[in-house]
């Protein structure tokens, strides 16, 4: 495990030993589009579905640099098209459609636990 820094921590996965910790996996994907491959992701901590939105919440390692290309040669595989792409210093962003018209967007940002990026995708998975 790794120390956990002086400050509190910002979206990152936390013991209650003040310790980072290993994500813990969601219960269930159910919801999630069967084309769209997350292993990219990493750990998928979280899946809800709302109105024929599903968000997903994932914890990774890696650098926004990786995990930013990693995840839109993802997209791109699953017949997605990338409508834009932004790769700041502390997050970045992807915005998708597929040839349906339904659309995405993806988030990823560092946290306070060394080399843990979290990752929110939100989907449009009505068909």
């Amino acid at each position: 495990m790794v120390p956990r820094p002086a400050r509190v921590a910002h979206n990152g996965t936390w013991h209650a030993d003040g310790e980072c910790a290993a994500p813990t996996p969601a219960n269930s994907t159910a919801a999630l589009p069967d084309t769209l491959d997350l292993e990219p992701l990493g750990t998928v901590t979280r899946v809800a579905s709302d109105r024929g939105l599903v968000t997903v919440r994932a914890i990774t390692e890696g650098t926004l640099e990786e995990l930013d290309r990693s995840f839109s040669v993802a997209l791109e595989n699953a017949g997605y098209t990338i409508v834009r792409s932004e790769n700041e210093i502390i997050e970045a962003d992807i915005y998708f459609a597929d040839p349906q018209g339904r659309i995405g967007g993806v988030k990823f940002f560092t946290t306070d636990c060394a080399g843990q990026v979290v990752v929110r995708l939100l989907i449009d998975a009505q068909s």
